[in-house]
């Protein structure tokens, strides 16, 4: 399945497609959204909400549960229709400015957040309660991980469970045979794989700023999210606002590039000596740093922690 390439390649992918299977996926459901008798008559990029309220840490704010309608594939006329979870929380102040959107990072992470699921976290308040007084807050749950199918994989978690070297010749491809009997499932469950891309992803929100009349949207994004928000802007320019971007992961991964990660170590390690709070803790972070990798253990939770995969901070 795996043939001798580039390994840099090779493991990259096998990086993205281990979190997408070790994540948790999310589904966003209970008796807050519509009901499936209401949704039955919907049609493709129909939105049906349902007024509720989102209640956490004692707090509770005005919101919308809704059922976004769209189709697993917009390539394919005579693609199936798929439904996805919206969460509008109501902004708590008079006038609100445009609404913000939720991109979390992953991928295979939810993009909803019930309060059912927070306080589970016990998070005594909504993480991102301080946007509600200017905005509304929106999530629309991600195709794939949220709504009516999920891309689980099973047989790639069980392929993972290795005693030694999980990334060795061997694993890789018994891996690689796991990814594709995953395939092989959902094409016999029916489902289209190729409806499930970033493209699309971010159309879904493209209908669901349309369904709650917003002319005008501001992104929230994190990590993969922040990918997500980059093409979002160049695809639909005219729809967004702003976007605040955090833990950006910009396309051509340069911010990866050892270089790039000692310079901005280096700036990060000028910031810490001027502040007299972090220089109390440590006086030189890099060296902190350092002396922590040294004492790495050589195996976590089961994986092999390889020489070569361990992160050497230039301090030069």
């Amino acid at each position: 399945m795996f043939q001798s390439r580039k390994w840099s390649v090779l493991s990259s992918f096998v990086a993205v497609m281990l979190l997408v299977s070790l994540l948790s996926v999310g589904s966003a459901a209970g008796s807050a959204f519509p009901s499936g008798e209401e949704i039955a008559s919907a049609k493709a990029s129909d939105l049906v909400l349902q007024a509720g309220t989102y209640e956490i840490g004692g707090k509770s704010y005005q919101a919308d549960y809704g059922t976004l309608v769209v189709p697993e594939n917009r390539n394919k006329a005579d693609s199936r229709l798929i439904q996805l979870p919206v969460i509008r929380i109501h902004a708590t102040g008079d006038n609100p400015a445009e609404p913000a959107f939720l991109l979390v990072g992953g991928p295979g992470q939810s993009n909803v957040f019930s309060a059912e699921a927070l306080a589970s976290m016990r998070l005594n308040d909504f993480p991102y309660a301080w946007l509600l007084k200017h905005h509304d807050f929106v999530m629309v749950g991600y195709r794939g991980v949220d709504g009516s199918v999920s891309l689980n994989l099973p047989e790639v978690m069980e392929a993972l469970q290795v005693e030694k070297n999980p990334f060795s010749h061997e694993n890789l491809e018994k891996l690689g045979k796991a990814y594709y009997a995953a395939f092989q499932r959902f094409t016999k469950e029916g489902v289209d794989i190729d409806g499930y891309t970033m493209v699309e992803l971010i159309d879904d929100m493209e209908a669901a700023r349309k369904g709650l009349g917003y002319e005008k949207i501001n992104l929230y994004s994190l990590s993969y999210g922040t990918r997500l928000a980059y093409i979002y802007s160049l695809r639909y320019p005219e729809s967004i606002h702003r976007a605040l971007m955090v833990s950006v992961n910009p396309p051509g991964h340069f911010v990866w590039e050892p270089e790039m990660v000692d310079s901005q170590l280096r700036y990060y390690a000028d910031l810490w000596k001027k502040d007299p709070i972090a220089a109390s803790k440590s006086p030189d972070i890099i060296k902190t740093m350092q002396n922590v990798l040294k004492t790495l253990p050589q195996e976590w939770q089961g994986f092999r922690v390889a020489a070569s995969f361990r992160v050497r901070i230039n301090a030069g």
